[in-house]
């Protein structure tokens, strides 16, 4: 299931972000995703993602799981990263990162 993510009511968003891998998505990673602080999944990899990977990530502090590989995501990874305690496998989430 493909979604635009900024048309979406956030609160759906929650529960449908699981499903925004492999939609040929583009450009910046959505601002839109910074509203979702009780969010606990974010898979998006596998689209057309560009530029770096936002700040405001790190202040999602109930994700557990993040995939970005497979996009156009380049630059250093954010210090705010470091404060995603909840991730269940932040060494595979940093190697999705930097490769």
């Amino acid at each position: 299931m493909c979604i635009i993510i900024d048309k979406l009511n956030v609160s759906l968003l929650v529960q449908l972000c699981r499903y925004i891998d492999s939609c040929g998505l583009s450009g910046d990673l959505p601002l839109t995703l910074s509203k979702l602080k009780n969010l606990r999944v974010l898979r998006a990899s596998d689209n057309d993602f560009t530029g770096k990977i936002p700040d405001y990530i790190g202040n999602l502090s109930n994700l557990e799981e993040l995939k970005l590989q497979g996009n156009k995501i380049e630059g250093p990874i954010p210090a705010s990263l470091s404060k995603l305690v909840k991730l269940n496998k932040p060494c595979e989430t940093a190697t999705y990162l930097t490769s």
